[in-house]
């Protein structure tokens, strides 16, 4: 009797690592990275105006990213992920566009410095294009069963009848 592994196919491991890797950098984006900074004042997502709008578009473009982990559809999850991947780029940079607004974060008297993007606007899109990546590595290989993974011998396995 032959021994087998079940692995991940080299495409499938690369879309886990961009998935995890790009969870990771939102989470950060949105709970620890300031977005910009007044000063020594750092400004955290919360405080922009319409920061909910990218939050929930994160949600939703990670939840479509496990999907296509979980059950790769061949075109209907490349082109969900796709497009709820640039939905996310897009509410990014543009709450990320208020930044040089006192009044947003400031009520009358602010601070009279130059206001600068913090990295939270930067990881934040960064996390968006390397999810979309694996949802591009996630798809099915064309002619594969999608969903399943691949089974392959063990390296002790010799094959053949095990005489």
């Amino acid at each position: 009797m032959q021994a087998t592994s079940t692995v991940l196919a080299p495409g499938r491991s690369t879309a886990l690592a961009c998935a995890v890797a790009s969870a990771v950098g939102t989470a950060a984006a949105i709970a620890v990275l300031p977005w910009a900074y007044y000063g020594s004042i750092e400004m955290l997502l919360f405080r922009f105006p319409g920061w909910g709008w990218y939050v929930a578009a994160a949600v939703v473009f990670h939840a479509t990213l496990l999907w296509q982990l979980m059950a790769p559809a061949r075109r209907l999850g490349l082109v969900a992920g796709g497009v709820t991947g640039l939905l996310t780029i897009v509410s990014a940079l543009a709450v990320a566009s208020e930044y040089d607004d006192p009044l947003n974060f400031f009520d009358g008297i602010y601070p009279a410095v130059g206001p600068a993007v913090g990295p939270g606007a930067h990881i934040a899109v960064i996390s968006a294009v390397v999810g979309i990546i694996g949802v591009v590595f996630a798809r099915p290989a064309p002619g594969s069963t999608p969903g399943g993974p691949t089974s392959l011998p063990s390296a002790g396995s010799r094959g053949g009848t095990g005489r």
